[in-house]
């Protein structure tokens, strides 16, 4: 829709004035209208809201970036380029690709393949379970090897 500026409205002058001219609502009527609208229509709301994000995928991905972490999707693409394309935790070339921060300070840390997300998440980013979990295959490993030895022994 076309903006004009016109007179006040008294609900909401912080929109100073803007208006459409479709139906010369002030911004603040219009959202108040299209979320009663939304509200009284919830089925159709639902449908048409998920056409628009298939319509606009790429503009629904690049602001998704921006909103959850402050970058914007070329910004995403320019990290992955400088990791060589490739996962920042195992250097794998191919998967899913995710952007990877940190939980509590939201600072971003690389992409990663979804495995290697999964396994960071599920260890919720902490080294300690990490450093136990190699430990753990560690000594998993150097039995598998005493067992395979003991049976080409006898």
């Amino acid at each position: 829709m076309t903006r004009y500026f016109g007179k006040l409205c008294d609900k909401h002058p912080q929109f100073k004035g803007e208006r459409y001219k479709a139906n010369g609502a002030c911004r603040g009527c219009l959202n108040e209208q299209s979320a009663k609208w939304q509200r009284d229509n919830p089925d159709r709301a639902k449908r048409n809201d998920k056409r628009w994000r298939k319509d606009n995928a790429e503009r629904v991905k690049s602001t998704r970036y921006l909103r959850r972490y402050g970058i914007t999707k070329a910004e995403k693409d320019k990290i992955f380029a400088q990791q060589n394309e490739r996962c920042g935790c195992c250097g794998g070339s191919s998967g899913t690709w995710h952007l990877d921060h940190d939980h509590k300070t939201r600072r971003i840390r690389g992409v990663l393949c979804s495995h290697c997300n999964w396994m960071l998440g599920h260890a919720k980013d902490s080294v300690d379970v990490l450093r136990a979990a190699i430990k753990y295959l560690q000594k998993h490993k150097k039995q598998s090897k005493l067992k395979t030895n003991k049976e080409s022994n006898e």
